[in-house]
């Protein structure tokens, strides 16, 4: 037994989709406006299209442009060309049909009068609420992944330094400038601020952290275990000074890190280096402590 809620499967359809997930596939997008076809319409509610037109027209004062509009000729087209509208299952219907906004299938119930109608109706309002909620989620989108990248570049660098991820210092806790970069490359097209403001601090940490190491007055900075994208920008403006910069990283097998010698002794690096750039504050540092430069300035991180 079915009631005006749950109309019965519709005849001709061999589908076992929710009516809601059929009726989505039949909103249209014509004359920038959600509508549905009358074909489409008078098939759900079980009756011959020419019937549905013939009773639209008899109460055609209810049906203002606003709720109802036939198809031009080039709109007509457009829709056959994606869907086969004219075929034996629509009669081989060659008039444009009328297109029925969200008010106008509204009305439509009032001018049928059954209780398939009413139950098909139901289900329509709901789709079409669906629809624009949908839409919504769309257009909100690109704001949405700003603020959650946003969020995630202000508030979650406190929590990766509590773990050993060898983040470079001059990256800005976990924000490094390439991915500050793509950042700003993805969200070029809103309007907003904040993503050029993350890439150009980057610019004026790296400006700042080569001044203070060069007010030293250094013949040579050793960069040590901090061979991270984030330091060359830091190396390069050192040696545009005419200062030589030397590595330690073990890691490396090269003999050159971005055109700077590696030493790989650590005595003799600690040696050769007046200023030493390090990530952390570590142990075999501790008797050159008055060389290092770095932002651990706690000894923890």
């Amino acid at each position: 037994m079915t009631t005006a809620s749950t109309p019965p499967a519709i005849a001709g359809r061999q589908t076992a989709a929710p009516l809601q997930t059929l009726i989505g596939t039949q909103i249209l997008a014509v004359r920038e406006q959600r509508v549905m076809i009358d074909a489409d319409l008078a098939e759900l509610y079980g009756v011959q299209t020419k019937v549905l037109v013939q009773a639209v027209k008899r109460n055609i004062a209810r049906f203002p442009t606003d709720f109802m509009f036939q198809l031009s000729a080039v709109e007509f087209a457009a829709l056959r060309s994606q869907t086969v509208t004219s075929n034996t299952g629509r009669g081989g219907r060659r008039t444009p049909p009328y297109a029925f906004t969200e008010q106008g299938v509204a009305m439509l119930s009032s001018v049928l009068g059954s209780p398939r109608a009413i139950g098909v109706n139901i289900e329509i309002m709901r789709t079409f609420v669906r629809v624009r909620a949908l839409k919504k989620i769309a257009l909100y989108m690109p704001r949405l992944a700003f603020i959650t990248t946003l969020w995630a570049l202000l508030c979650l660098p406190a929590a990766w330094a509590s773990v050993d991820s060898g983040l470079a210092f001059t990256s800005g806790g976990g924000c490094l400038p390439k991915d500050t970069k793509q950042l700003l490359a993805n969200f070029d097209a809103m309007p907003q601020n904040i993503m050029r403001a993350i890439v150009d601090s980057n610019t004026t940490r790296k400006d700042f952290c080569a001044s203070e190491i060069l007010k030293r007055t250094p013949r040579v900075v050793g960069i040590h275990h901090n061979h991270y994208s984030s330091i060359q920008g830091i190396m390069k403006r050192i040696k545009a000074k005419g200062v030589e910069v030397i590595v330690f990283e073990p890691a490396l097998k090269e003999t050159n890190f971005f055109n700077s010698r590696v030493v790989n002794d650590l005595a003799q690096f600690k040696q050769e280096a007046d200023v030493i750039v390090a990530n952390r504050m570590v142990a075999d540092l501790d008797d050159v402590a008055a060389k290092v430069y770095t932002r651990d300035l706690f000894g923890q991180d």
